[in-house]
């Protein structure tokens, strides 16, 4: 039983040992767009195109941000708040994914079930949960600017926001079982090596 218990967990450290070295491209191209956005805010055609038409704008079946952004102009209140939310959007998730990282790190050292481990599991997924309420209340806010301002044809859009919510919930869901089975786990380790 120690045996295949100890097989068991060597096969799980060789695989978070893969997860760890994939992580590194994932957070590089994630520092890439962030850079990339701040970058844009320089390079984006100054023009007249005012926040609120901007939003509705992106509403429309054949809204392009990036021509928009780029090439119609948009105004200095439009470039500090899209650029505002982009780096505030890529900072959650670079932080999600260093907490990630820490908790595959802690797997990989055969640290799986310690309190360091719920520690970063738990930071990860808190994280994922507000990225995740802050982009789905401005898809709301766009949705329901597009139906009072934009032209007929954008109630497709609240139909992709339901379903992107249904989604979410179901991952949400599936986090918090294994958030729960890291943690029960983890109380049921502590309790062993008390007895033992």
């Amino acid at each position: 039983m120690l045996k295949e218990r100890n097989a068991r967990i060597a096969a799980f450290q060789t695989v978070s040992g893969y997860l760890l070295w994939l992580f590194q491209p994932i957070v590089l191209f994630f520092y890439f767009i962030l850079a990339a956005v701040l970058i844009s805010a320089v390079f984006a055609k100054n023009g007249e195109l005012s926040l609120l038409t901007f939003l509705i704008k992106l509403t429309a079946k054949d809204g392009d941000i990036f021509d928009m952004y780029f090439n119609t102009g948009v105004s200095v209140l439009v470039k500090l708040a899209f650029t505002t939310a982009m780096v505030i959007f890529m900072a959650m998730c670079i932080n999600i994914l260093f907490h990630f990282k820490k908790l595959i790190a802690c797997f990989n050292a055969g640290n799986i079930f310690s309190r360091l481990a719920v520690h970063h599991a738990r930071k990860a997924y808190k994280m994922n949960l507000l990225v995740g309420f802050c982009v789905y209340v401005l898809e709301l806010m766009v949705v329901v600017l597009g139906l009072l301002y934009a032209d007929s044809g954008n109630a497709h859009r609240l139909w992709e926001l339901l379903c992107n919510l249904l989604g979410f919930a179901v991952e949400i869901g599936i986090l918090s079982l294994i958030l729960w089975a890291l943690e029960m786990g983890t109380d049921l380790n502590e309790e062993s090596e008390l007895t033992i």
